[in-house]
């Protein structure tokens, strides 16, 4: 038996299965990790060996800061508002007597101004001087009826003197007439007062402007049949107006009236441009205690609005139902600071500079808040120093320098900024 095994040639081994090659697939595996495993052992031993870096002490840097010095002055409490002018003097205009319209003033429209006795309409005066004539007649009538009177009377007399009896009292009133003599004369008073009221009537007819007067409705035209229940037109007075101003009930106690009432300075923008203002004077403030909503009307008045009394005014017109702004100049405070809204932070907290220069929170009383001023009445001395820097995060004590000090390296805060979310927000 031939051994096989001995004989067969062995099968070449495949390249994948060489102990050469896998031997070498771990190498390239492996070199990577070992060298960088060789270079973290030489940094940590760079790091033990080598010099080490000093600790520098870093020192809080002082805050560069702006301030103001607090002056106690008296101030005007200053309240704006919007305003709409209303009509102080509206008439609607009737007849007192019926008839037909035969005229109407020329040029009548709304918006035409008309003097005090300017004759604006004429009812047809026939009928009542037809009137007149007749109750002038009847008093005629009783005049002479009165003389004749008067000349019986004085007959009577005479004969009764002639009589001569003795008579007093009404036996005696009987034999002169008086009785005759009284009836005429009441029909001569009666004749003159229906005289006088016809008169009145015929005048009537004639429809005059009772002041110096605007039109303000589209009036009634000629040949229009009119009653005494007729509107021929609105007029409202032209020597001043009144403007009605929105105010909360608690800014009233700072408006005066009277003769020292609070000065109302009025705006139009849009109209008049910007800068020209007219001038007006609060007349009237409702009682504090009638508050009953979140606004009350407070009425001012503005002398002369349409400018007629002065032809060279260059003051603008005002006009009825336009509306104004209006800045009204109230009451004075004594030895208060007036500050920036904005320097005011939450809780009514200012910024002050303190002797030592830190920075210090000081609690203040707000007499008056205007929308970007407050009048501060208590916290602060004359003399201190109120920062008006916006400052981040601020930290009560911290300390701070000035724009004159400026040799060192400073922290500076940005005034132009507006407050961040760090700083207490100014109070609304």
């Amino acid at each position: 038996m031939t051994k096989s095994s001995a004989s067969e040639p062995k099968a070449p081994t495949s390249p994948e299965h060489s102990p050469n090659n896998a031997a070498g697939g771990f190498l390239k595996v492996l070199l990577p990790v070992i060298v960088l495993a060789v270079g973290v052992v030489a940094a940590v031993i760079l790091m033990k060996t080598g010099p080490k870096a000093e600790k520098q002490s870093r020192t809080p840097q002082a805050r560069l800061v702006s301030v103001i010095p607090v002056d106690l002055e008296s101030h005007s409490i200053e309240l704006s508002c919007l305003g709409n002018v209303r009509a102080k003097q509206k008439v609607a205009l009737r007849p007192q007597v019926s008839g037909i319209i035969v005229s109407v003033a020329e040029g009548l429209v709304p918006g035409s101004i008309v003097q005090e006795g300017d004759v604006l309409f004429q009812i047809d005066p026939t009928d009542y001087e037809i009137l007149v004539a007749a109750r002038q007649a009847d008093l005629n009538r009783a005049a002479a009826t009165l003389t004749l009177e008067m000349g019986q009377q004085e007959v009577a007399r005479q004969d009764y003197a002639l009589t001569r009896q003795s008579l007093t009292g009404a036996e005696l009133d009987l034999v002169l007439r008086g009785p005759q003599l009284r009836q005429a004369q009441a029909n001569v008073e009666a004749a003159e007062a229906q005289l006088r009221a016809a008169r009145i009537q015929l005048k009537r007819t004639s429809i005059q402007a009772p002041f110096d007067a605007v039109i303000l409705r589209i009036p009634e035209s000629e040949g229009t049949l009119v009653s005494t229940a007729s509107v021929l037109t609105e007029i409202a007075g032209i020597s001043s107006f009144w403007v009605e101003l929105a105010l909360p009930p608690k800014d009233l106690k700072w408006i005066q009236t009277g003769d020292n009432g609070s000065s109302v300075r009025f705006l139009d923008e849009l109209s008049w441009g910007t800068g020209v203002h007219r001038f007006g004077k609060v007349v009237n403030v409702p009682p504090q205690q009638q508050a009953q909503s979140q606004t009350m009307t407070v009425m001012a008045e503005i002398e002369d609005p349409l400018n007629l009394l002065d032809e060279n005014s260059t003051d603008p017109e005002v006009h009825l139902e336009s509306i104004l702004r209006a800045e009204i100049s109230g009451r004075t405070l004594n030895g208060v600071v007036r500050l920036p809204r904005r320097l005011l932070q939450k809780n009514d907290i200012v910024y002050v500079a303190s002797d030592e220069d830190t920075l210090e929170f000081r609690a203040v009383e707000v007499a008056f808040r205007g929308p970007d001023y407050v009048l501060i009445e208590g916290g602060l001395q004359e003399g201190e120093r109120v920062i008006t820097s916006v400052l981040a995060s601020p930290v009560e004590g911290m300390k701070l320098r000035y724009p004159n000090q400026m040799s060192e390296p400073v922290e500076q805060g940005t005034p132009s900024l507006p407050a961040t979310a760090e700083q207490p927000s100014t109070q609304s």
